[in-house]
This record gives C-alpha cells, structure tokens and sequence, in this order.
C-alpha cells in the first residue's frame, strides 16, 4: 500500500533514500511482450535493524514492497524482502547494496520501489522504463 500511495499521489521528499540503479532488462517472451529487469537498490545502513545470525555475524532483513504502474493505468505490484549478512560490525553510514529481478511486460512504465526502515518510515525510490 506504500508503494501505491507513492506511486499514485507522491512520496515523501525527505523519505526519497533509496538509490535504485538498474543494471538491465532481458526480453523473456516475445509473444508476452515481458522483460526482466535487474535492479540494484542501495539502502541506507542506518535504516537496517541487524541481529544475530545462524553463523556468528550479523544479518539484517527488511520487507520491499514494488508497484510498476504503466501509461495506460496497468500496473503490477511485487512484495518481497531484501536480505543482507555481514561478518564484522556494520557500517555507520553509507548504502548497503542489494540486486534483485522483476519481471514486468515490457511497455513504458514508472517502478516504484519502498522498504520499510527501522524506525518505521517507508523510504522509496523509483524510475522511469521507457522501451
């Protein structure tokens, strides 16, 4: 619903953290008309809540909630969670980097991406997909 709400009526501009960088698109089916789209997201360390993990170091996981709305009103909308491990002690500032894929159809679109911070506000980034 945050994704939704950014996406439809604007975001927060102090909330706007998220780097989101993408690394490509794949045609999967042609007939489909869908892509693949491959995204690094940099989240900032700070906005991570770490605790132990199962080997000793730290792990942090966060919840991604993802909206591609497209020019014609479709829109498609993906949760997931960005995991990150680390075997020494975090950083105190900075991005931590995470990639994921998408798949989407492959028409011009606005992606929206949100995670929800430690402290409890939604942080967001977006771009624009033009084929």
């Amino acid at each position: 619903m945050r994704a939704e709400g950014v996406s439809l009526f604007g975001g927060a501009p102090e909330d706007k953290r998220l780097v989101v960088i993408v690394d490509g698109t794949k045609e999967l089916e042609r007939r489909r008309h869908e892509v693949e789209l491959a995204v690094t997201l940099g989240v900032p360390v700070e906005a991570l809540s770490f605790s132990a993990g199962p080997d000793g170091g730290l792990q942090a996981e966060v919840p991604l909630a993802i909206l591609a709305l497209d020019k014609d009103g479709g829109r498609s909308e993906i949760a997931s969670r960005l995991r990150v491990a680390l075997t020494g002690p975090p950083p105190t500032q900075g991005l931590a980097r995470f990639r994921t894929t998408v798949k989407l159809r492959r028409i011009d679109q606005r992606v929206v991406f949100t995670v929800e911070a430690a402290d409890g506000r939604f942080l967001w980034g977006d771009t624009q997909l033009k084929f």
